[in-house]
């Protein structure tokens, strides 16, 4: 691992495990998408060791969402605003997030595979916003 002078050795490791983690998440869940479907659809010849197995897979992914809920408040700062409501609400959205996340990535994937490797990234300008963005800033 490379020197710091602000991390001990167990911050290192966990922040590569952390890294490491968000890395191989999502592929992960590449993977366990189109597993459930194929054994939706392939009828009566299905592999039951397989399919526990696959079904294993996905109940720890969304568990883990609800283990890093609970380690988040756990070692939450005394000053944290943050509740256990917003918690819930967070095991709430995730799947979603997860799911929205993984189309975008497979249909980067698939752009990236069909030729397409060009970015197209919105400049940031220093012109002043429109009479309607600054209309939306009142309406709160």
């Amino acid at each position: 691992m490379a020197r710091s002078h602000h991390l001990d050795p167990i911050q290192k490791t966990s922040w590569v495990l952390m890294l490491l983690f968000s890395q191989y998440f999502y592929p992960l869940v590449w993977q366990v998408i189109p597993m459930a479907l194929s054994l939706h659809l392939s009828g009566a010849d299905r592999d039951l060791n397989f399919e526990a197995l696959n079904f294993t897979l996905m109940a720890l992914l969304t568990l883990s969402v609800l283990l890093q809920v609970v380690v988040a408040l756990q070692l939450r700062p005394a000053q944290a605003s943050y509740s256990l409501r917003q918690g819930l609400f967070y095991c709430l959205l995730s799947p979603l997030y997860f799911w929205l996340k993984t189309l975008i990535g497979m249909v980067a994937l698939y752009n990236h595979l069909c030729g397409s490797r060009a970015w197209h990234v919105t400049a940031r300008t220093k012109q002043k916003p429109s009479k309607w963005v600054l209309g939306l800033r009142g309406a709160k």
